[in-house]
């Protein structure tokens, strides 16, 4: 699944779409685009075939035209700029990736025109993306992976602890209604303690205990039997059913 934060724009090596990725092969941006190796796609966004991948690869990943006959059974579609920029794209379903497999100005009769161009490098078995260009995408997503959890994580865990705290509000609640003792402390597991971090709240300790359950706090106090815990889940339900 794609970050949503990045449909739109561009990361390391690819454009990020709703539902897929565009990329370029390294062949095309050294050969075909004259960029170095490697370059990044935001480093080929003023070329203007770049432009109509982006264009018109964001929301759709085929064309009604294509380039054939092709030795590799593929399906090249054309992509278009102009009156005068062409290039071939393929789409790999399996990865959810448009590359930009080829570009070259259209000159009709011209030898160098981009559809015996096209057509010269399938020959050649040089057209589609290569083993080192998927070596890429995958290092690409891996960076994107860990960026993605290093923006994220902060705020996943502030909600679990809104969360967590509208849940331990509740649970306190119900045991002053139910309970004529007095509570005296939060009993949770120690991973939800230390995920959570807090040690004390509304003027009671907030303790690990291994004896709690994940998920669950228990409101102890002297008459406490020690398998009486709220479920965290359970309580913020009840928390959206009173609109809190």
């Amino acid at each position: 699944m794609l970050p949503p934060a990045l449909v739109g724009k561009t990361d390391r090596g690819s454009f990020i779409c709703s539902d897929w990725e565009l990329r370029v092969t390294n062949r095309c941006v050294e050969q075909d685009l004259d960029r170095p190796a490697g370059a990044a796609f935001e480093e080929l966004r003023n070329h203007e075939i770049v432009k109509a991948l982006v264009s018109d690869r964001s929301d759709r990943t085929e064309n009604t035209r294509q380039v054939s006959p092709l030795t590799s059974g593929q399906p090249i579609w054309v992509l278009s700029r102009g009156h005068d920029h062409r290039g071939g794209t393929f789409f790999d379903e399996q990865e959810r990736v448009v590359w930009l497999v080829a570009y070259r100005r259209h000159r009709s009769g011209s030898e160098d025109d981009f559809f015996p161009y096209c057509k010269e490098l399938d020959r050649k078995d040089r057209l589609l993306p290569t083993a080192q260009d998927y070596e890429r995408m995958v290092r690409d997503r891996d960076g994107r992976i860990v960026r993605s959890i290093v923006i994220e994580a902060p705020l996943i865990l502030k909600q679990a602890r809104q969360q967590g705290l509208i849940a331990m509000r509740i649970a306190l609640d119900r045991h002053n209604v139910r309970c004529p003792l007095p509570a005296q402390r939060f009993l949770l597991n120690p991973v939800d303690h230390d995920l959570l971090g807090w040690e004390r709240l509304w003027g009671l300790p907030v303790q690990p205990d291994a004896r709690v359950a994940t998920k669950r706090v228990r409101v102890a106090c002297e008459g406490s039997a020690d398998n009486v815990e709220e479920e965290l889940e359970e309580l913020l339900r009840e928390a959206e059913g009173k609109g809190l």
